[in-house]
């Protein structure tokens, strides 16, 4: 038993030394750019990130908040910066949604950035206000029949993954639903603790807390698999509506024509914390799952979510410009 553990430890410190000897940032610091305030959920993955990999590349990794224009901002920035492995993007999946909601940006997020690897994930959770007579969402459905147009639904504001997933789930159900964009997650409950809403699909950071506090009723989450966070609550493809997936996604990306030596070195580093208990415990208290997609998947990925938001964005007539 002490041989295998031996053996395990220097083949981990080998590895982590390959990745350094790879990519080797000196003392510069790195950075990792973020499209939201200090404080959100996106803020916070990317610091719990920047300490690990800091660790492993024995230098600073600064994160840099760059809030605005639904981080298309701080995407842009890094898109254009020195493809030299020292200034990264943590997007997410209102990136992808973006390619098509906004018709004048000054960058493509499909070919002016780089996924380094998706690496966690955060789904969406379908709510209703207590007193509305549904308890699944076959019985949501129904009643949304019962009432053409009389359903409504709250999102945290035009184009979030949140308006996209109510829009997603009109089409795929066939009910026609109101969309009442809020300020914020916050703003979105309140709406339905006041009942000027019927439902809304939250990040389950902020759903879970809610629904268990029995301020709201939770039916399902919107990820293709069950939650592991929540394993009690079926999925809405599971609960009548085969297909149906959204499940919000966080990755590191570089700009376009980085090394892809430094690429595969920052993945390999990021791999290694998905491996460490103490850094998914980390992604846990956020309600975050651990995802392990390699920059290959990742990139296939990317272009599926580009396709298929497009593809909703359209059917449903969302712009925000």
């Amino acid at each position: 038993m002490q041989i295998s553990r031996i053996i395990s430890a220097l083949a981990f410190s080998v590895t982590t030394l390959a990745s350094a000897q790879s990519f080797n940032p000196s003392k510069a610091p790195m950075h990792i750019v973020v499209g939201y305030p200090a404080g959100g959920a996106t803020d916070l993955l990317a610091r719990i990130t920047a300490d690990s990999l800091s660790g492993k590349f024995q230098v600073p990794i600064i994160v840099d908040n760059k809030p605005g224009a639904n981080a298309n901002i701080a995407a842009e920035l890094v898109a254009k910066s020195s493809p030299n492995g020292l200034t990264l993007c943590l997007c997410a999946i209102n990136n992808a949604i973006n390619q098509s909601l906004y018709r004048k940006l000054a960058f493509s997020f499909s070919s002016d950035l780089i996924p380094v690897a998706v690496f966690a994930r955060i789904p969406n959770i379908l709510l209703v206000r207590n007193d509305l007579n549904v308890s699944n969402v076959g019985e949501l459905i129904e009643l949304g029949r019962k009432k053409p147009g009389g359903l409504t639904y709250a999102s945290t504001g035009s184009g979030s993954s949140t308006h996209l997933s109510g829009a997603l789930f009109g089409r795929a159900s066939g009910l026609r639903l109101t969309h009442i964009p809020y300020k914020g997650s916050p703003s979105a409950i309140g709406g339905l603790l006041s009942g000027d809403v019927d439902m809304l699909f939250d990040s389950a950071t902020t759903a879970l807390p809610a629904a268990r506090s029995g301020k709201v009723k939770a039916l399902a989450t919107s990820g293709a698999s069950r939650y592991r966070y929540a394993p009690e609550l079926s999925t809405v493809a599971e609960a009548g509506l085969p297909g149906f997936e959204v499940s919000p996604w966080f990755g590191l990306f570089a700009p376009k024509g980085t090394d892809q030596q430094i690429m595969a070195s920052i993945g390999e580093a990021l791999k290694e914390s998905l491996s460490d208990p103490e850094y998914v415990k980390r992604l846990g208290a956020l309600g975050a799952e651990p995802v392990e997609l390699s920059q290959d998947s990742s990139k296939q990925f990317m272009r599926s979510e580009v396709m298929k938001w497009a593809d909703v964005i359209k059917d449903a007539q969302i712009s925000v410009d």
